[in-house]
């Protein structure tokens, strides 16, 4: 189970994390429980996602937040130089879907992984 929050305590994800949980639990028949309609689970293949990398290592700005709805081509983020101060890679989604995890710590090396989209599939 994901939250948009994995190195850091976010009440609120965790809140909905725990309610996602007991709607499946009561879902399933495995408990009993009065909640809210919500989303339905499912389950997220590997092959589902498109792993964004980085191009060149620098200081990380991220341009959008897991839950964001993505295009092609669509900047996600941008690599700063640290002594010059100027954008020197800007990462761009590669395909369509949404955006499932962002990295969020202020520096970012060469080929890191910054960013999963769970893609588009269409019919």
């Amino acid at each position: 189970m994901y939250t948009t929050e994995t190195d850091f305590i976010n009440e609120a994800s965790a809140r909905q994390a725990v309610a996602a949980v007991l709607r499946f639990l009561t879902r399933m028949g495995i408990l009993k429980y009065n909640s809210h309609n919500g989303y339905i689970s499912t389950v997220i293949q590997e092959e589902e996602l498109a792993s964004v990398r980085t191009a060149a290592g620098g200081i990380y700005r991220r341009l959008c937040r897991p839950g964001d709805e993505v295009q092609m081509g669509t900047p996600l983020a941008e690599i700063v130089h640290p002594y010059e101060g100027n954008v020197i890679s800007t990462i761009l989604s590669p395909t369509e879907g949404i955006v499932f995890f962002t990295h969020k710590k202020p520096l970012a090396t060469e080929n890191e992984v910054v960013c999963k989209i769970i893609r588009r599939l269409h019919g």
